[in-house]
Parts: structure tokens; sequence; C-alpha cells
């Protein structure tokens, strides 16, 4: 296994990843644990492997994770965790992922984001964070995510943002916003987002109260973009 660039362990019912699986395998590039039973994954599982790039740890029934898991794994570019049963993270996880541009943490039951989350993922390009539980983002939450295009926080109990939540998102061309208890957007929620290209804010409250002031009005501020209703 030494030589193993992709390891498949997807689809096999595992319930348990000893933490010395991968000892013999430090050139791994991706590892595929999606699709499993698993509900931990040990401290120190994925130690040396400093060349990986790609860990799916998605639908599995993963309640928690330790916030050391991703030490050292400096090279990591796609990590995904979608469709598991956190319902919190730790605010330190994502610490050194220099060269982090994909995070899946759709479909958890994650009630809060810690507002520090994403200090350490400065070069992400894509975050999903669709159904969970999250009922408000601190404002401080995306600061200094100024790579960020895509950004998915649909199917949560959002009810409101502060008007600089988004202001460091500079290069954001999709924003799906749609599914969540939003009763007021304001337009200058949007002044920074000048890359904007597509947002979608149906089936909200304020979609359905007053949807053509409420599109006239963030058209103003980003005259070039899609939004989806």
């Amino acid at each position: 296994m030494a030589k193993t660039k992709k390891l498949y362990l997807n689809g096999h019912g595992y319930t348990y990843v000893h933490p010395d699986t991968f000892g013999q395998a430090l050139h791994l590039k991706g590892i595929f644990l999606h699709s499993n039973n698993l509900k931990i994954i040990e401290l120190g599982t994925f130690n040396g492997l400093d060349q990986l790039k790609h860990l799916y740890l998605s639908s599995n029934n993963i309640i928690s994770i330790h916030p050391q898991i991703l030490t050292g794994l400096f090279n990591l570019k796609f990590f995904s965790l979608y469709k598991n049963e956190l319902t919190s993270i730790d605010e330190d996880i994502f610490l050194g992922l220099i060269n982090l541009t994909d995070l899946w943490l759709s479909w958890n039951k994650l009630i809060s984001i810690p507002t520090t989350l994403f200090n350490g993922v400065p070069n992400i390009t894509r975050l999903y964070l669709s159904m969970n539980k999250l009922a408000s983002i601190d404002p401080e939450c995306f600061k200094g995510l100024f790579n960020l295009k895509v950004l998915d926080l649909s199917s949560n109990r959002l009810v409101e943002f502060q008007n600089d939540t988004f202001k460091d998102l500079l290069k954001l061309k999709i924003m799906m916003l749609q599914s969540n208890e939003l009763k007021h957007i304001s337009e200058n929620l949007f002044v920074n987002l000048i890359k904007l290209k597509k947002l979608f804010i149906g089936n909200n409250p304020v979609s359905l109260s007053n949807p053509t002031d409420s599109v006239e009005l963030i058209k103003k501020v980003i005259p070039k973009c899609s939004i989806k209703l």
C-alpha cells in the first residue's frame, strides 16, 4: 500500500477505522471513506499524510470530530463531512489548512458556526453549509474569505443577517440563501459583492411577501446579478 495514491474504502459498511490504517501509506493523495457507518474518527488516524489532497468522510454517522484530526494536512484541498450527525464543530479544526478550497459541512445538525471557524482557510473557494439547523451567523464568521466564490446557506433556519456579514466576499459568484426563515433582506447586505452572478432567495418569508420590492432593491446594488425566487 506504500505506493498507493488513492484509497477507496467507500460503501463497505465500516463502523471503525484503526488509527494505524494509513501508517504505511504516507504518499496517499486521496482517501475515500464515504458511505459507511463510521461514528468517530480517532485522533492520529491521518497522522503523517502531509501529501493528502482529498478526504471524503461524507454519508456516515459521525457525531463528533476531534479538533486536531486534520493537523498536519497542509496540502488538503477537498474535505467533505457532508451528511453526518454533527451538532457542533470545534473552532480550531481547520487551522493551518491554507490550501483548502472545497469544504462540505452540509446535511448535518449544526446549530451554530464558531466565529473563527474559517480563519485558517483563507483560500477556500466553495463552502457548503446547507441542510443544517443554523438560526444565525455571526457577522465575523466569513471575515477574510476573499477568495470564496460559492456559498451555500440554504435550508437552514436563518432569520436575518447583519449588513456586514458578507463584506469580505469580494469574489463571490454564487450565493444560496433559499429555504430559510428570512423575513427581511437588506440591499446593503450585498454592497461589496461586486462579482455576484447568481443569488437564490426563494422559499423565504421575504420572497413570498413582497418579491418585486425585494428584488428591485437588491438589483440596485448588484445590477448584473441574476436573482432566483
